[in-house]
Parts: C-alpha cells; structure tokens; sequence
C-alpha cells in the first residue's frame, strides 16, 4: 500500500482469524493421508497465498529451526533457533498434491542442513547490501504446536495476556497456533507497507486457498481461486461499467 522505505521499518500489527471446526479436522485428514505435517501443509498454502499476490512462480519463505538437531542439545539452557530460507515454486500448472510432496521434499531437506549459519549464507550470496528489506526473504512463517493456556497453581492463577507489541519483524509473517480443534492463525504485518484493511482481504484469501484444495485435493495452483464473489464483481462488472 506505501512505498518501501529507504531503511527497513519494524513498526507493526497483528491480526488474528480463525479456521473452522470442520476445515481443521478435513486439513488434518488431508495431512494424514499425504504423509506430510501441518507445517508442510501450510507452507504450500501460504506460498500459493503469496505466488496469486504477487503474480511469482519463485517464493521464498523464512522459518525458525529448533537449532537442536543432535539429542545431546536437549536439555541444554539457550538459544539455538536458526534460521532457514525455503524456496519453492508455486507453478500454476502443478497440481496441490504434487507442489505438496515438493514443499516436503525442500522442508526435509532444508532442516537435515539446519547447521549451515544462516550469515554465512548472506555473505555467501552477497545478499546484504539493501538496508530497505532483510536479505533473503520478506516473508515468514511459524508454526506453533501449542496454544497458550490458562495455568492453575495452589492460591495463583495465570492467564495469558494478549498484547500489541508495535513491531513486525519482516514484512509479513503468517503464524499457525493449533488450539483445539481449530486453528488461529495470524499475520503479523509492517504498517509503513500495509493498511490494516489490506491484511483482513489476506486473511480471507488464505481461507479460500484452503477451502479450494480441501474441495478439491487435485485442483491445479491457476484453478485455485482467492477473491470473493464481491469482489469479482467489482472487477468484471463495477470496474468494467464502461457504457456511455
């Protein structure tokens, strides 16, 4: 919606939504049956959400790694999250099926080489240069097994507090909490690139991403469609109203 700063911005928003009972337990099932995870599943749907954005076929999304893979790491106090850059190709002649076994195929692989430092890749690149966006990706996605809970201990009750902490980290970042049987994601937008009216029509083209491959598993990316009925009308008929 604006022009991106000569320096990279962090001011930022959140907004949350929700997917149903019903689509999160069919997701799941779709998961199940093609032998992937929730992650894997929602990095193609996110790519396919960023490929009918932007008109790309090459996406590349960030993630967090636990950055523990040897076992002798597991109890050790600190931070060891790493950073990874997942490049896909969103085509729109592929099928969801086949760009899902393609998504796990990079996740696999990306996370069996986790160890790589994610700053000797910039430099490797020599992709550190533009002081207006972050080097490899704009974008970021992290998936969260678990949502808050209240915790109950003797005399002491504690409930999470949802906050607005005024900053984004990346230019978009969509994160998936599983809370029961549905799922709350959230985007977490810059607002010197963003209105927040803009990231509300995201959320509601991410749910018809999801909608369109639980209808139909094999559907091709280009058959998938993300606008509302309202807003094909606008385009074909109100936008198009050129009779005189």
């Amino acid at each position: 919606d604006f022009p991106r700063p000569g320096v990279q911005s962090f001011a930022g928003k959140t907004l949350e939504f929700e997917i149903g009972s019903a689509e999160t337990a069919a997701l799941n099932a779709l998961v199940l049956e093609g032998g992937v995870t929730l992650f894997m599943a929602f990095l193609a749907i996110y790519n396919i959400l960023l490929a009918k954005l932007s008109g790309r076929e090459e996406i590349v999304v960030g993630t967090p790694g636990d950055g523990r893979p040897d076992a002798t790491l597991e109890n050790v106090v600190g931070m060891f999250v790493s950073t990874l850059a997942l490049k896909s190709f969103p085509c729109g002649e592929k099928t969801f099926g086949e760009f899902l076994r393609e998504i796990k195929d990079s996740v696999l692989a990306a996370f069996a080489n986790q160890d790589y430092p994610y700053d000797e890749l910039v430099d490797t690149l020599g992709a550190g240069g533009n002081t207006g966006r972050n080097p490899l990706f704009d974008v970021m996605l992290t998936p969260q097994n678990k949502g808050t809970q209240d915790l109950e201990i003797p005399g002491l009750r504690l409930k999470p507090y949802n906050y607005e902490t005024g900053t984004a980290k990346f230019d978009l970042t969509l994160r998936v909490v599983e809370t029961g049987e549905k799922l709350l994601p959230c985007f977490e937008y810059c607002t010197d690139l963003f209105k927040k009216e803009t990231v509300e029509r995201f959320s509601g083209y991410l749910k018809r991403v999801v909608s369109g491959i639980l209808a139909c598993p094999g559907i091709r990316l280009s058959d998938i469609e993300i606008l509302s009925r309202g807003e094909k009308e606008e385009i074909l008929i109100d936008f198009n109203n050129t009779a005189v």
